[in-house]
């Protein structure tokens, strides 16, 4: 298993970094932008908070910032189920049907269009 370093980080915070600079970043996810960029320019990890914050404004998992790997999470409940199991009023004969609707569904937003 590779190592992951500060240096590892900050490139991912960097690829996905939709603002113009690391000091933008700072201000929305309310960090300290002097201590973000004295960590920055160790290529130090900052501490586990600030990664949590910095993971949320980028819409990224602490995982994925910290290792660098990607999980595909696999066999959770769809949306659907999820809303079925709040109701506990849709079968499971039901559900079928629904999802194979949904998939029928056309991707793009023509039904609205008319």
């Amino acid at each position: 298993m590779q190592t992951q370093t500060g240096k590892d980080f900050w490139e991912r915070v960097d690829k996905l970094n939709p603002f113009t600079s690391i000091k933008k970043l700072a201000i929305v996810a309310n960090i300290d932008y002097n201590t973000i960029k004295k960590q920055r320019s160790e290529l130090r990890f900052p501490k586990v908070g600030t990664i949590i914050l910095i993971s949320k404004v980028l819409n990224c998992s602490v995982d994925y910032l910290v290792t660098g790997k990607l999980e595909i999470k696999k066999n959770y409940p769809t949306q659907i189920e999820k809303i079925a199991d709040k109701l506990c009023i849709v079968s499971e004969e039901d559900l079928t049907l629904i999802k194979r609707n949904v998939e029928l569904l056309p991707s793009n937003n023509t039904l609205l269009k008319k």
